[in-house]
């Protein structure tokens, strides 16, 4: 759970709304679906600037999308603990989403909320 505490008080907040929207079939978006951007889940970082190139931002841009995966699966994670549904990212449960492509995670992802 730590990778949550890197997402900005007001930024989980529109998030975890956005979620309680999909769970109620009214997101703006798709109804039981959100889609959620990578850069809302991280702090802000001089090494997301697209002018920072070389190894070093590389590597620093890859630890702070995987960071920004682990908070999205946290974030799912709590939601599905307070309201017992099913959370699919990108139509992969998001248990499996972490495991299998949440470090390719840099653009943004769609997240479903279905009632169990």
């Amino acid at each position: 759970m730590n990778a949550i505490l890197s997402i900005s008080t007001l930024e989980l907040l529109k998030l975890y709304s956005e979620l309680i929207e999909a769970y109620h079939s009214i997101n703006t978006y798709g109804g039981d679906e959100a889609e959620i951007y990578a850069y809302r889940l991280l702090p802000h970082s001089p090494f997301l600037n697209k002018d920072m190139t070389g190894p070093i931002a590389l590597e620093e841009k890859s630890k702070l999308y995987k960071q920004a995966a682990h908070a999205l699966h946290d974030l799912c994670y709590m939601f599905k603990k307070q309201y017992d549904c099913k959370i699919r990212i990108d139509n992969i449960h998001y248990d499996l989403w972490i495991k299998k492509i949440g470090n390719n995670f840099q653009h943004r992802v769609h997240v479903k909320i279905l009632h169990k």
